[in-house]
């Protein structure tokens, strides 16, 4: 009598659970679930299964209750869990890392996945199913002796590359640098093995110098003027006179932004010459101005 009570209580249950299963909807419409290749896996590498879904009858996907990142199995780790979606359609991303080296090919699982809804009657779930795929060793535990197989081999040399186009261009980089460091040493120190080709305010500006150095400074500074007097001559090619600047500037454009300076020149010339004698250029202006003289001489100014 037990046993049979027992069988019938078996009974009535089932046929309640059939009722309630039959009158709860499922959450889902539409399914689709994209798994990556099922074979060729070694230890690191990822598996991705996205699940595309359409929810049914009002329900929404409870993001907060979904699989969390952590291992599921002693070969596999959930390290990703991505819900994307807006309204009734929605996706599920599940990324998978594999973190053990199998010996051999072997299959193993992902395991199937329980995706939770919010329902008007409560919790629903919909269960995705596992997934199988194979893993092998990273390379086989044996190697034939032959052919130079099991040797190990030397790292493959990197492709040679040709440097002859960063050689020229360093090298035009280096010519155009020293032209220019020349240029200014020329323009500003002067070469000696260049002396022959300075020009007339140049070669004042080394009797300026020396003019300087003398202890007799009147004597000195007559020197001096008259060191100048003739690179102008040179430099015009006639005797220039005060009266006559206007004609200098006008043929040696590029004197004129010291013409001040030459005037003031020609003016205490004739004063130190034909005049009362008295000094009003001192040598060290004089060497100053000749060097202007010789910058702007050389185009350097």
């Amino acid at each position: 009598m037990i046993e049979i009570a027992l069988r019938l209580l078996a009974c009535a249950m089932f046929v309640a659970s059939s009722t309630w299963a039959a009158e709860t909807p499922s959450p889902v419409k539409h399914i689709e679930i994209i798994d990556p290749r099922p074979f060729g896996y070694v230890i690191g590498d990822t598996l991705t299964r996205r699940i595309l879904l359409e929810t049914a009858g009002g329900a929404s996907l409870d993001v907060e209750r979904l699989p969390q990142p952590g291992r599921v199995s002693s070969w596999v780790e959930l390290v990703g869990v991505t819900a994307r979606g807006r309204g009734g359609q929605q996706e599920v991303e599940l990324v998978y890392q594999i973190f053990n080296s199998a010996p051999e090919v072997s299959t193993r699982a992902l395991p199937a996945v329980d995706l939770p809804f919010r329902t008007a009657a409560g919790t629903a779930v919909h269960t995705v199913p596992k997934f199988l795929f194979t893993t092998g060793p990273l390379t086989p535990e044996y190697v034939a002796a032959r052919d130079g197989l099991q040797e190990m081999r030397p790292d493959a040399p990197p492709p040679p590359f040709s440097t002859s186009p960063v050689q020229l261009r360093l090298a035009l980089y280096a010519l155009g640098l020293a032209a220019i460091a020349l240029y200014f040493v020329y323009g500003y120190l002067g070469l000696p093995f260049l002396a022959r080709s300075r020009g007339p305010f140049a070669r004042a500006l080394r009797a300026v110098d020396a003019a300087a150095r003398a202890r007799d400074e009147p004597q000195a500074r007559r020197a001096a003027l008259q060191a100048l007097h003739r690179a102008f001559d040179e430099t015009a090619h006639a005797t220039v006179f005060g009266e006559h600047l206007d004609r200098f500037f006008a043929e040696h454009a590029r004197y004129a932004p010291l013409r001040p300076q030459v005037e003031r020149f020609f003016a205490a010339s004739r004063k130190e010459f034909f005049g009362s004698g008295t000094a009003e250029l001192s040598l060290a202006w004089l060497a100053a101005f000749t060097r202007d003289l010789r910058d702007c001489e050389r185009g350097v100014a």
